[in-house]
């Protein structure tokens, strides 16, 4: 009746349930679906409690990299390097082979963290595969590390320790300015 009380329903299987409709709340014992959503790939949903996958089951991503929510000093294009340092959490890579390396800008990561960052919210990519701004001659498997050019990588495989962004995975043939897929995060 839409007065806040809870009303318990009985489907054929014997399977017991409550619906609280002043609070939305649907109580169930087991779920089974194909599908959940919140309506639009733009609308956020939330879980609550400790969960568990059980044994042979998996989470699947169409998009492939962790990333983490920095506070950044001004907006930036997926594929921007970034260190740690500014005025704010991170800001852009200008120093070769810098050791502060914090990340590459993503949009699209398969899992995010840190969604309640304050102020000009900047996603991280820290694991996985991301586009990465590069300059210079790229081959699949190169080390990637920060360039002197803002926001670029480089390839450079004698790196110092604590400076590596990732490994190429893609291949680049020219000196100019421009993107691979690599993946951050790896040695």
């Amino acid at each position: 009746n839409g007065t806040g009380f809870q009303r318990p329903y009985i489907d054929t299987d014997d399977a017991h349930f409550t619906y609280n409709p002043s609070t939305h709340a649907l109580t169930v014992g087991t779920i089974e679906a194909t599908t959940l959503t919140t309506g639009a790939s733009t609308t956020t949903g939330s879980v609550t409690g400790r969960w568990s996958l059980t044994a042979g089951s998996r989470f699947e991503a169409t998009y492939a990299d962790l990333a983490e929510y920095y506070e950044g000093d001004k907006q930036y294009e997926v594929g921007t390097v970034l260190v740690f340092g500014g005025e704010k959490e991170v800001t852009e890579s200008t120093e070769h082979k810098t050791t502060r390396v914090a990340g590459v800008v993503s949009d699209q990561s398969a899992y995010t963290m840190n969604q309640e960052c304050p102020g000009i919210k900047t996603l991280v990519a820290l694991q996985g595969k991301v586009p990465v701004n590069v300059i210079g001659k790229v081959q699949k498997g190169d080390m990637l590390v920060a360039s002197a050019i803002p926001g670029y990588a480089i390839a450079d495989n004698d790196p110092k320790v604590g400076s590596v962004i990732g490994k190429a995975i893609g291949t680049k043939d020219d000196a100019d300015k421009g993107v691979v897929n690599a993946v951050v995060g790896r040695v």
